[in-house]
């Protein structure tokens, strides 16, 4: 499932750039707090990338990894919502708590790179404006 929705989004936004300012996207202030809190600066680079060729800062023009980043968020907030379809089968199978356990699982840690890429994306932004300037 997670390879067939990163391929579909990646080819589906090929090359497209997101409204930043779409309020699936946009940062809040709340979650620069959040992300301070939660240490965000200190863990994220133990993160397994499925692509590191797509976020190399030494080899991606910066625009690039923008898109990137937004994608990998996009494809990352799919799975978790995917992630709870599993409760689906409490009704037929029964053992809700082990359907539960699992899709809140699965949602958690899709949620760790979400974070990931709505804590870095500030910071792309800025260099990014420093840079056309």
């Amino acid at each position: 499932m997670r390879l067939c929705v990163g391929e579909f989004v990646n080819f589906m936004f090929k090359n497209k750039m997101f409204n930043l300012n779409f309020p699936l996207f946009r940062i809040h202030r709340f979650e620069l707090k959040l992300f301070n809190k939660l240490g965000v600066k200190r863990w994220k680079n133990k993160a397994i990338t499925a692509r590191p060729e797509f976020f190399d800062v030494s080899k991606v023009p910066m625009e690039d990894l923008l898109l990137n980043m937004v994608k990998a968020e996009l494809i990352h907030e799919i799975i978790i919502a995917l992630s709870f379809i599993p409760l689906l089968f409490i009704i037929p199978f029964g053992v809700p708590a082990v359907f539960a356990a699992t899709s809140i699982f699965g949602a958690l840690v899709d949620l760790k790179y979400v974070i990931i890429q709505r804590y870095n994306r500030p910071r792309v932004i800025r260099i990014i404006s420093r840079t056309k300037h």
